[in-house]
């Protein structure tokens, strides 16, 4: 294992000895009692305090502050970093290797600043003091990193979720275009739009979970429902699988976020301590907020975005055109595998999760990193720039999730949710989503939603393969649950003919499918749009150059080998107090899955 501390010098005849790693948190040693070598170096040093590095080559049942014969230190004195490597010769007081009595008497977890004390606290992982005076421990180095970090060192850019940019300039709405002067809505089938329907079939990539309902006491066993042939299936509700995919035509869109709950939150400036922000996120991210019902500015006469047409939204009735509206895409339940199959749930303890007290306040995550790299603020004398919409990246790890993703002896019992279960991975899901009065832009967005950027993933041998686009279902996806991806999907369409519908009651229009070159038809036409609306008369984008674009794709791939995810593991990763500010992370589309 290693073992790293500082030497404190508190006088002439006294050194204290602090080791990270939870081993004798402080000790007064003579300094006649250090070996010579560690005498030299101190007085060629001064009184500065100098950082001890020992390398522990055995594996016995007690630990030695600094070990005996063979035992290498390196003593490196700032500032002028110069390294003093030796080997000593004496043995110094020691504590016992039990990790429990270390942990519990030695070294009490409030004095860990990390998000996840199981995760900071494994065997040969190197801590690093942060404070001389009241000891409060970080940490330096993973003893096993986790799959998909770079390096042994804690690093901001594994957080579980990132950002889809907002696409240049402000939202992309569009007045009516229609004769009528309103967007289409529900009163008639225009027949140069598109009506019909999708069949697709969805299979879990890693464990689902999708609650029974809102109700505390049954809200961790699965959503079940009765079919159509009264047999009871797992299933998750439309509703729920219809906000996922409206976020998405969001993102992809560059439309207004379509719900924003608790305003207040993002309308109020942080407070940091004693000191307040200079910038609110309404501030720096409003254009983007959906205008609230009140406000009646939303109506089919008025601008609307993409998203907004298709998924509908909320407003006040007033006289002078605002109304709500409810969408003209429409979701059944996704239907899972009978209750009584061979499919049987996986049960699951979950650790907790830890995060700042409120969403967006974490400056190092939310905003825009500085040209050198830091962190930006809300303080900064020009307002900061808002990353955008959040999502979840895919997390790839042997049995479904990352064994620290789950509770340990280190978590507070209290803090854990109950267990529940999940439906595992490999399971199959199928539903079918209606829709109509869709532009060929429209339907276009909704099958890059449904599809990605490369629908030839979709195999028919039943593999997914790196570079896979993936939707994801249900609760517990900063743990990496939920990810699935289209394994089939069909799509028909019910125009022309339409006029079968209005002159009979027993005809119907037979859907027709939708071929594969007309499928990637629609697609152009939702990347044309992009092009135009991204660009200028003097320069066209490429669709897939897009920032926002190259965002939504990283975060929707399917990684292919292992790679796991996690909050930012040091406290001081989030803001810090005094001195510089901490590294931002990168954008998503800088990064691999």
């Amino acid at each position: 294992m290693r073992i790293e501390g500082t030497l404190h010098c508190t006088g002439t005849d006294q050194v204290e000895l602090r080791a990270a790693d939870g081993i004798a948190l402080a000790q007064h040693i003579a300094r006649g009692a250090l070996p010579e070598r560690i005498q030299q170096v101190l007085q060629k040093y001064g009184t500065v305090d100098a950082i001890v590095r020992i390398s522990d080559p055995g594996d016995g049942g007690q630990i030695p502050l600094i070990e005996q014969v063979n035992a290498t230190v390196k003593v490196l004195a700032p500032p002028s970093s110069i390294e003093e490597e030796f080997c000593i010769d004496r043995e110094l007081p020691f504590v016992e290797k039990d990790r429990s009595v270390i942990w519990r008497n030695h070294f009490p977890l409030a004095d860990l600043r990390v998000t996840d004390a199981a995760l900071a606290l494994q065997h040969g992982t190197v801590l690093e003091i942060l404070s001389g005076v009241n000891l409060k421990f970080a940490v330096l180095r993973f003893a096993s990193p986790p799959a998909g970090n770079r390096g042994a060192s804690p690093e901001i850019d594994r957080n579980p979720y990132n950002f889809v940019a907002f696409g240049p300039g402000p939202a992309w709405l569009e007045r009516p275009d229609h004769p009528a002067h309103r967007h289409p809505g529900h009163d008639r089938w225009h027949s140069d739009l598109f009506h019909g329907y999708i069949d697709f079939t969805l299979e879990s990539l890693s464990p689902v979970f999708t609650p029974r309902r809102e109700d505390k006491s049954i809200f961790y066993r699965l959503h079940r429902w009765i079919d159509g042939s009264r047999q009871l299936r797992y299933a998750v509700p439309g509703s729920g699988w219809k906000g996922s995919l409206r976020s998405m035509v969001e993102a992809l869109a560059n439309d207004r976020m379509g719900v924003i709950a608790n305003r207040e939150t993002y309308r109020d400036k942080f407070k940091y301590g004693r000191r307040t922000a200079k910038w609110s996120i309404l501030q720096v991210a409003g254009q983007y907020f959906p205008p609230e019902p009140e406000e009646r500015a939303l109506g089919l006469s008025r601008p609307l975005g993409m998203a907004e047409r298709m998924f509908g939204f909320v407003s006040d009735h007033d006289e002078k055109g605002s109304h709500p509206f409810r969408g003209k895409i429409r979701v059944e339940a996704v239907w899972g595998p009978p209750v009584d199959s061979a499919t049987m749930p996986i049960p699951l303890d979950l650790a907790p999760l830890t995060a700042p007290q409120s969403r967006g306040k974490c400056q190092p995550l939310y905003l825009v990193g500085r040209s050198d790299g830091k962190s930006a603020s809300y303080s900064d004398q020009t307002a900061p720039t808002f990353r955008g919409r959040k999502f979840y990246w895919r997390q790839h790890a042997d049995g479904g999730i990352w064994p620290h993703h789950t509770k340990s002896s280190l978590h507070d019992e209290g803090q854990c949710p109950p267990q529940f279960c999940a439906l595992p991975a490999e399971t199959r899901f199928s539903s079918r989503l209606h829709f109509e009065n869709l532009s060929s832009r429209e339907l276009g967005a909704l099958l890059y939603a449904l599809l990605g950027f490369a629908p030839e993933h979709i195999a028919s041998d039943g593999t997914t393969s790196s570079g896979a686009h993936t939707v994801q279902l249900g609760k517990a996806k900063p743990r990496g649950l939920g990810t699935c991806r289209v394994s089939s999907l069909k799509l028909f369409l019910r125009s022309p003919g339409l006029e079968l519908e209005y002159s009979s009651l027993v005809d119907r229009v037979v859907p027709k499918q939708a071929s594969q070159d007309e499928i990637d038809a629609f697609r152009r036409s939702f990347a044309n749009w992009c092009e135009d609306r991204a660009g200028t008369p003097e320069v066209r984008p490429s669709f897939l150059g897009l920032p926002h674009i190259r965002d939504f794709r990283q975060l929707h791939l399917w990684p292919g080998h292992d790679s796991v995810r996690y909050y930012p593991i040091n406290w001081s990763q989030y803001s810090a107090p005094v001195g510089p500010p901490p590294p931002a992370m990168k954008p998503a589309r800088d990064l691999d899955p």
